[in-house]
């Protein structure tokens, strides 16, 4: 901070983004004996199930979930997009209930920075129950699906999405007004662009991180990081 350089100027300084990536790998691997087509659906809705919820506490516990309980996982792999992603998040939610009495609030699954707190979490949850919630990220899921496809075919070239690739612009957008993040006053809430950007690009960053030069995501967290003043700065003291 003191040099001037932004928090979050790599993405293993962005929790989340590190929790995220790592259960999006853990849900494609696991859904690997699947025909491509219905892995690719099926990881594409878990992915982005995952990115609603967003906080690391929620996603660790949603990794969890998916490692212990095989009900889970037979719920993604569901044939109707739509219907998949309703009961997978109904039953999600009544997992996500019981955890709630035990540690006696609802807010521990959230993405705890500010009013994302509000649109994260179990609100997402709840968003994602409804029939529009579910309708939309259905809908999500037809337009990312051949993306899917090409991440999950095995070839190395077809890892991620280079800059240049048009798809790339339909990746980062898919969600606005349409991944469903709370429900207030019996209304659902979409994401807006900012989460229809941060969506997109924790998928691209997953989808990259196997390159020649990936993004440097471990699978623990530095304690600490290190900023190094400005020459500038260090001059003046």
């Amino acid at each position: 901070m003191e040099a001037g350089l932004s928090t979050k100027l790599c993405p293993w300084q962005v929790p989340e983004l590190v929790a995220l990536c790592i259960a999006f790998q853990e849900v494609a691997e696991a859904l690997q004996d699947a025909p491509l087509p219905i892995r690719a659906r099926a990881t594409c809705r878990a992915c982005l199930i995952l990115r609603a919820v967003r906080g690391c506490q929620g996603v660790r516990w949603m990794r969890d979930l998916f490692a212990r309980k095989p009900k889970f996982k037979a719920l993604l792999l569901q044939q109707d997009d739509g219907r998949a992603i309703m009961n997978t998040c109904k039953w999600l939610r009544s997992e996500m209930t019981q955890e709630n009495a035990q540690r006696g609030n609802s807010v521990w699954s959230a993405h705890r920075e500010g009013r994302h707190t509000c649109y994260s979490g179990w609100h997402a949850v709840n968003g994602l129950c409804t029939a529009e919630g579910s309708a939309g990220t259905a809908e999500i899921v037809v337009d990312l699906a051949d993306i899917f496809q090409h991440w999950l075919s095995g070839r190395p070239e077809c890892a991620h999405l280079p800059l240049e690739d048009p798809r790339l612009a339909k990746l980062l957008g898919a969600a606005r007004g349409r991944l469903p993040l709370a429900v207030r006053a019996k209304k659902v809430i979409f994401a807006d662009l900012y989460n229809s950007l941060d969506a997109g690009r924790v998928l691209w960053l997953w989808a990259s991180r196997n390159q020649p030069q990936p993004c440097y995501l471990p699978e623990r967290m530095p304690t600490r990081t290190k900023i190094i003043p400005s020459a500038k700065r260090q001059s003046k003291q």
